[in-house]
């Protein structure tokens, strides 16, 4: 499959994914230092509604960067 060459779409994939990283682990980290685990989606949706829509945005950005060309500065990595 041929990959699109989009700087602005790749750098938006990384966002959508680094949000939905933030997403899913924030309330994991805090669960570390002793609050509850409790995943919310901005005060929208709590619980599993939450976790499935954090996931949905992680798999969205992954795939994004998936189907775009590598910026020049990882092809150089």
């Amino acid at each position: 499959m041929k990959k699109i060459n989009s700087e602005s779409l790749r750098i938006l994939g990384i966002v959508i994914s680094v949000l939905g990283i933030g997403l899913i682990a924030r309330p994991l980290i805090t669960a570390l230092f002793g609050h509850g685990l409790t995943f919310s989606f901005f005060g929208l949706f709590t619980g599993i509604p939450a976790i499935v829509i954090s996931v949905i945005v992680l798999m969205t950005g992954l795939a994004v960067l998936e189907v775009t060309e590598p910026l020049d500065e990882e092809k150089k990595h």
